[in-house]
């Protein structure tokens, strides 16, 4: 058996690195994210044009969660690649909107 740090200095010497994956739900898909991006920029713009003179905005909020997440834990990459995690989430959502009406 060798010593502890021995498996370490191994694996810098094969320039590996530890890093910490960035969480990503497991039924996450990167392409349907990128549609609804375009989605929401086309319809921006077609909103603003039906209705010229008004001053168009896009929002956001956040919601309000209560629940535990998965530890992720680091893990051993090629130097310069970032690690991502299949992670399963499962929280309670409270949802509050609000509005702020437009003042002259």
């Amino acid at each position: 058996m060798c010593h502890r740090g021995r498996g370490w200095e191994y694996l810098k010497g094969l320039q590996l690195r530890r890093r910490t994956p960035r969480p990503q739900h497991q039924k996450s898909s990167e392409a349907e994210q990128q549609e609804w991006k375009k989605k929401l920029a086309i319809e921006t713009v077609r909103v603003q044009k039906e209705h010229p003179d008004a001053d168009v905005q896009v929002w956001s909020m956040d919601e309000h969660r209560l629940g535990l997440k998965p530890v992720v834990r680091k893990v051993w990459v090629c130097e310069g690649e970032q690690p991502n995690a299949a992670v399963n989430w499962r929280f309670k959502w409270l949802w509050l909107y609000g509005a702020s009406p437009s003042t002259i």
